[in-house]
This record gives structure tokens, C-alpha cells and sequence, in this order.
């Protein structure tokens, strides 16, 4: 049991927390990389990063005004590194429960809830940040002719965090 816990845990940390974390960063750093030559393009990848939050921020003005309190609490789960914090916690609740060979239902439940909303996170994150940074990431380095190490660490993790 001890085992299954210690791999569950793992393997939420590392494609919950690490890996959107290491996203973050790495456009980042492509970012600041590309602002010696291509302001433009490290611009650009910087609004990548902010996306998931201006996209939940914008879509609180399609909600009645009642909802805008949630809404911008949630917006605000999306702005860059916030994901990784929430995850980590997450994670820690996760390491928290008691596993066995036969778990009762409330326990099976709450990991579902903690999976799931993690899962809901993450998503939002790959799809309206992650997918659009690797296809810029590619763009740039076909229009410039000259690649960066840390745009092919971002690639890489973009992609990861697509799959």
C-alpha cells in the first residue's frame, strides 16, 4: 500500500506541479533569451503565459453580475505559477490519505474530487497556454533561423503538458 500511495503521489506531483511549473519558467526564460534581439517575440511569448488568466478575466463579464465574485477568484487561479501552488497543496492532501487494500467510499471520492480538480486546472493551462506557446515557439525558430536552449526545453515541455 505504501507503494500505491508513493506512486499516486509522484505522479500527481510531477504532472500537476512540476511540469506546469517548469512551463511557466521555461517561457520565461525563452522570453527574456529572445528579448536581446526579437522584443517582439519575447512579448509575445510572455502574453502566452498570462493567457489562461486574461482568458478567465474577459469571461467574467459573460457571467450575471451575481458571479463575478467567483469568477474572478477563478481567473485568478490561473495567473502564471498560482496552478503550481494550488497543485502543491493538493498534492499534500493527497499524501494525507490513509490508503488500503479496501477504502471506504468517502476516501475513494475526495481523491477523485482532489484528481479531478487538479485535472480541470491543468487542462485550461495546456490548452490556452501550453499549445499556443509550442506553436509560436516553433514559428519563431522557423522564421529566425536560430534556436535557443531554452526554446527547446519549452517545446519539450509544452508538448508534455499537451499529452
Amino acid at each position: 500500500m505504501r507503494l500505491r500511495k508513493l506512486v499516486t503521489v509522484l505522479v500527481f506531483f510531477i504532472t500537476n506541479v512540476i511540469l506546469n511549473f517548469s512551463d511557466v519558467v521555461t517561457d520565461g526564460m525563452t522570453a527574456s533569451a529572445l528579448a536581446e534581439h526579437h522584443v517582439y517575440w519575447a512579448t509575445l511569448t510572455i502574453t502566452w503565459v498570462f493567457a489562461p488568466f486574461l482568458f478567465h478575466l474577459a469571461s467574467i463579464f459573460l457571467k450575471p453580475i451575481r458571479e463575478w465574485k467567483h469568477g474572478l477568484k477563478e481567473a485568478l487561479c490561473h495567473f502564471p505559477l498560482v496552478v503550481a501552488l494550488l497543485n502543491s497543496y493538493a498534492t499534500f492532501k493527497l499524501s494525507q490519505i490513509k490508503y488500503s487494500d479496501s477504502m471506504p467510499v468517502g476516501l475513494l471520492r475526495e481523491i477523485e474530487e482532489i484528481k479531478m480538480q487538479a485535472g480541470k486546472l491543468t487542462q485550461t493551462e495546456a490548452f490556452i497556454e501550453s499549445g499556443p506557446q509550442l506553436i509560436l515557439q516553433i514559428h519563431i525558430i522557423l522564421c529566425t533561423g536560430h534556436v535557443e536552449t531554452t526554446q527547446l526545453i519549452s517545446i519539450l515541455i509544452s508538448l508534455i503538458s499537451l499529452t
